[in-house]
């Protein structure tokens, strides 16, 4: 499995996460590719994430935030956590780093954990979503969970939709297969798994992993991730 973005800063090539990064077995990533273009949403979202900060929380917070993208680049997982927690206890309406932190959650197979940091993103504010692989990892998340309690599928076609609109590409379109699977539209899951091996091929892309995933789909199974 896999969390995704395009313009990728970090990939994690050890778990099977669809997102913007591809992996041999899925796809899982942080990064600052924006998942909306109007300049006033991000100006508005960033504006209510600060609006209760004093000075000097949004320098600490500032420097928790860079830590956290550190570590997560050199794999240290649970420190990033740590830090993405450290903000969001100095400023609980910080979505972004809510859900960075559910991205994480997600490497670490804690779907509970990673759903809740996910919702709770979105449930604080409309345009939480800025970054595209925090859709894109929630997107995976819901067509593909082991757990049956973590999955929906209508809301992963929506998100994912959303985002491979926004950012096309190989991790955007692999989860958006694996949520049309998930939905029960093996029709529109196997053309959009055959654009993703098509483009893997293209560009050297491990191909396996998404072959593995076309026939699946073509068997009527949705993928489910280890």
């Amino acid at each position: 499995m896999r969390f995704a973005v395009t313009l990728v800063l970090l990939t994690f090539w050890s778990l099977g996460v669809s997102g913007f990064a591809q992996v041999v077995t899925g796809n899982v990533t942080t990064s600052s590719a924006g998942l909306f273009d109007d300049q006033q949403a991000k100006n508005e979202a960033q504006l209510y994430k600060e609006k209760n900060l004093t000075p000097n929380q949004r320098a600490e917070v500032d420097r928790l935030e860079n830590e956290a993208r550190m570590l997560e680049r050199s794999g240290q997982t649970d420190r990033a956590i740590e830090r993405h927690s450290q903000v969001i206890n100095i400023n609980p309406g910080d979505f972004d780093a809510m859900a960075r932190r559910g991205s994480l959650w997600l490497l670490k197979k804690e779907w509970a954990k990673a759903k809740a940091d996910f919702v709770a993103s979105q449930e604080l504010h409309p345009k939480a979503f800025t970054l595209v692989e925090s859709a894109n990892n929630f997107a995976w998340l819901l067509a593909t969970c082991p757990d049956d309690s973590i999955r929906d599928g209508k809301l992963a076609v929506e998100l994912a939709e959303k985002v491979y609109s926004r950012s096309p590409g190989i991790a955007t379109a692999d989860t958006l297969a694996a949520a049309y699977a998930e939905s029960g539209d093996f029709a529109k899951a196997v053309e959009t798994q055959k654009k993703v091996l098509a483009l893997a091929q293209r560009i050297g892309d491990p191909e396996a992993v998404f072959a593995a995933r076309l026939a699946e789909y073509e068997t009527g199974k949705p993928h489910r991730v280890d």
